[in-house]
């Protein structure tokens, strides 16, 4: 589990550049120079601020995960409790 979030990192940032190479060379081959310069820009930008935190929504699941199984016996008592009517104060209903 230690292990899976540093393997995204490195598989994020080359599809990043993938992605960049990809979209640069269509709009160098639809459109004039200035606006594939100016697409690319903005998909470079905006790839490189989304990535971190695509890693750290990945880092917060593998944590998520790593964590279900010291709670799974406290979650069995819950789910086993969960039939156990709660009996409700009155004096706490009136006010």
């Amino acid at each position: 589990m230690n292990f899976l979030p540093y393997v995204s990192e490195y598989a994020i940032e080359p599809l990043v550049v993938l992605g960049a190479i990809m979209i640069g060379a269509t709009q160098f081959i639809l459109q004039d120079a200035e606006q594939a310069v100016a697409t690319l820009i903005v998909f470079l930008a905006t790839g490189t601020r989304i990535a971190p935190a695509v890693l750290r929504v990945q880092q917060g699941i593998v944590l998520i995960r790593t964590s279900l199984g010291q709670a799974k016996p406290t979650l069995d008592l819950i789910e086993s409790l969960d039939p156990v009517s709660v009996i409700e104060d009155k004096n706490t209903m009136l006010m």
